[in-house]
């Protein structure tokens, strides 16, 4: 199964043998997750593999939380210092977060998708220079993580509020 040999272990020192062991854990103990965000590409752009194949191992990642019974989050990829060098690598990411809308549109029951990219943008292009999204280039920040821990929460809400209305 996919997933079962990886060991993860998260910022709290808490380790899985995968994120699927971590989902059956947590069942154990009486709680069910009905969410995953799923967010991935970035590494794999880094290594010049084609949108395509990223896609394709996402799609899987998404479909073995489906076959779980969870809905799927698809956050989108988000740019790098590195595109201003490597125009590729911007060209792959932007068809990386198409493919990601275009699978969410073929899935909505069991995905939604979080525009990651797109709010980072629009909070770079407001920044006062205060807070920090980026760390170098790359990786984001404390700040970074932050902004998009809030983003994941308020898009879980925003799930919530929409499944009231129907």
């Amino acid at each position: 199964e996919i997933f079962e040999e990886e060991s993860i272990t998260d910022l709290c020192s808490r380790w899985w043998k995968g994120p699927l062991d971590m989902i059956r854990r947590a069942e154990a103990e009486g709680q069910k997750y009905s969410h995953v965000a799923v967010w991935g590409g970035a590494n794999d752009l880094g290594q010049d593999r084609p949108a395509h194949e990223i896609c394709q191992d996402l799609a899987n990642i998404h479909a073995a939380f489906h076959q779980q019974g969870l809905k799927s989050i698809a956050m989108t990829v988000v740019r790098s210092a590195d595109e201003e060098d490597f125009p590729t690598m911007r060209t792959a990411r932007l068809q990386v977060n198409q493919m990601l809308k275009k699978m969410v549109l073929t899935r909505s029951r069991a995905m939604t998708l979080l525009d990651v990219s797109s709010e980072i943008d629009r909070a770079l292009a407001i920044q006062d220079g205060g807070t920090r999204i980026f760390d170098d280039g790359v990786h984001l920040s404390r700040e970074g993580y932050d902004f998009v821990g809030d983003l994941v929460a308020q898009h879980l809400v925003d799930i919530g509020a929409a499944k009231l209305e129907e």
